[in-house]
């Protein structure tokens, strides 16, 4: 199936990546994102989110809707997805949602493969960047054989 594309080539990459990693020092432990602040902020956002997808949908349609799913893909899929799925329980065709949940992966991709390239250390860049290219590549062809 073409949309399973993407998943595999990230699959190979890591199997790949793994293959040739080394031992280095443990990572410092993740700060406890239960706590009450970062739960109030990211419901917040979520808001924003999902008051922002509402206005575009009634401003533009479902174009709007595909446009700030890229926009919103820039920085975050989890909103988007749940904006998403609430649009498409309360009447919002499907496919147009798929298409916006679309929009905002390939945008997204595109972010990483951009600070792979921009930031990452030479063998870095070569293997985050080639895998992504081709990943971002495979995305837009999946967008073009379901469109």
């Amino acid at each position: 199936m073409p949309s399973s594309a993407p998943a595999a080539i990230g699959g190979v990459a890591v199997a790949i990546g793994m293959r040739g990693a080394r031992g280095g020092p443990e990572p410092p432990p993740p700060a406890n994102p239960l706590q009450l602040w970062s739960a109030v902020q990211m419901a917040i956002v979520f808001q924003v989110v999902l008051y922002g997808v509402f206005a575009m949908r009634e401003w533009f349609g479902g174009a709007g809707l595909v446009a700030s799913g890229a926009v919103l893909g820039l920085t975050d899929l989890d909103a988007l997805t749940l904006s998403m799925a609430r649009m498409a329980a309360e009447g919002t065709a499907a496919p147009v949602a798929a298409r916006a949940i679309a929009a905002g992966i390939v945008a997204n991709s595109a972010v990483k493969l951009g600070i792979a390239l921009a930031l990452g250390s030479a063998s870095f860049r070569r293997l985050a960047g080639a895998v992504m290219a081709v990943m971002l590549a495979s995305l837009l062809v999946v967008w073009a054989v379901l469109s």
